[in-house]
């Protein structure tokens, strides 16, 4: 069965806020005026059928912005949520222009911001999230995630290639449903495999082996780079970002895979920057010093899970919230992205993305995330279907925090006539963004 959404989410939304906004233009009795992202005034000299005219403050000079375009680039924005002003040239050579205007267009739900080494960027405000577990899910969840708003999950690579002929299927529904995907090497599923006993192995010996033989000499096939990058390369029209395939306890090799891998890949990996799992006031700073100065869009913070574990039940969101005070009010304006993060803590602090597989509780223990006096409740009286749905909803509304999104779950439960046919999914959203 096909997933698909109706329609692209983000153009949707893209249409509805800049018709918003020419009508606004349109209405106003004064002249209206933008700064551009270098804080130059423009003003909208007429407002035509098909495009906006600009007026240069300074030189009185005239051109033309089409709707089309512009529709074009705030879809771009949503989608990728932090933009910089060399990406906007497709869109127009008057990128700094259209930047300020795309400001103008998305009041209070983005703003512009320079980097640490100066490039004007276009940041969305909310955090989007990545829906872990998702290479390891049934058909019903996938369904759920789909229809009740998710637009992002994260699958790691140790996974996803143990899928071996069934990945190019998995690729394409999540092509067809409109998901991005973020993808983790899997470097610690490696980890944890030994851990429980099982025997890494290289490509050559793995390959050499029947099924049978495997599973006798309980051995697990090594993760190299290159065969990483291969995939990232095959579906990266479908990959949102990814991140390094780090070494555990080897900064240097952690260091020349994340080269190599931008060497084979044409893009950056998201570093990821691990604060000490004891004291998180003994972490190494002066690496994340130098993350941020190196200007990536997005760093991935680590070990918060473990963090927290070793706190214990009563402090682990205080030592978290702690840690995370003390790196925004570092570096405020970096985007961080919160491994395994799903707390009431991405509600208090600017993150720009996060993930977990925390949705899936609502099976388990029939827990949904509130995030009203406590970040989870028990619903003991709710479906197991029912909480999960309702925890897609919560965690996608994050991503439009600051346009005060409201929506309401119809309670309907799922209907499965047969365990081995697919759920028909009754659980829908009605959002409140207009669209």
């Amino acid at each position: 069965m096909n997933i698909t959404l109706p329609t692209n989410v983000y153009d949707k939304r893209a249409a509805k806020m800049l018709k918003d906004y020419i009508k606004k233009v349109r209405r106003s009795r004064t002249s209206s005026y933008f700064l551009t992202g270098k804080k130059k005034r423009n003003n909208i000299a007429d407002v035509t059928r098909s495009s906006m005219v600009i007026e240069t403050d300074a030189g009185r000079k005239q051109f033309s912005l089409s709707f089309k375009k512009i529709q074009q680039a705030i879809s771009f924005i949503f989608s990728k949520r932090i933009v910089s002003r060399k990406e906007l040239e497709k869109y127009s050579n008057f990128n700094s222009a259209l930047m300020g205007l795309l400001e103008a267009v998305l009041f209070e739900v983005a703003r512009i911001q320079r980097s640490v080494r100066g490039i004007l960027q276009i940041r969305m405000i909310g955090v989007k999230f990545f829906f872990s577990g998702m290479d390891k899910c049934s058909n019903a969840d996938f369904q759920t995630v789909v229809f009740n708003g998710g637009t992002a999950v994260l699958c790691t690579y140790f996974h996803l290639r143990a899928k071996g002929k069934g990945l190019d299927p998995f690729m394409e529904r999540l092509r067809e449903s409109g998901l991005k995907l973020m993808v983790d090497s899997g470097t610690f599923s490696l980890f944890n495999a030994v851990e429980k006993g099982k025997k890494i192995v290289d490509h050559d010996t793995y390959n050499s082996l029947t099924a049978k033989q495997r599973k006798e000499m309980n051995i697990v096939k090594d993760i190299t780079v290159e065969e990483y990058a291969l995939t990232l390369n095959k579906y990266s029209d479908l990959i949102y970002g990814f991140f390094n395939l780090d070494v555990i306890g080897d900064t240097e090799a952690s260091n020349q895979n994340f080269q190599r891998l931008k060497e084979l890949t044409g893009r950056s990996p998201i570093p990821v920057w691990h604060c000490d799992v004891h004291d998180w006031k003994k972490s190494d700073f002066k690496s994340l010093d130098a993350m941020v100065n190196e200007d990536y869009e997005i760093i991935a913070l680590g070990a918060t899970v473990m963090l927290g574990k070793n706190a214990g039940p009563a402090n682990q969101n205080k030592v978290k919230e702690e840690l995370f005070k003390e790196i925004f009010n570092r570096y405020p304006d970096q985007c961080f992205h919160w491994l395994g993060g799903s707390s009431d803590l991405l509600l208090k602090f600017p993150f720009f993305s996060a993930d977990s597989s925390g949705w899936i509780q609502g099976r388990k223990i029939n827990q949904i995330y509130s995030f009203e006096e406590t970040s989870t409740e028990r619903m003991d009286n709710w479906s197991q279907e029912r909480c999960i749905a309702y925890n897609v909803y919560s965690l996608s509304s994050l991503e439009y925090l600051s346009e005060g999104v409201q929506g309401s779950l119809l309670f309907n439960e799922f209907k499965t006539e047969k365990k081995n046919k697919t759920p028909q999914l009754e659980c829908q959203l009605e959002f409140g963004f207009g669209i």
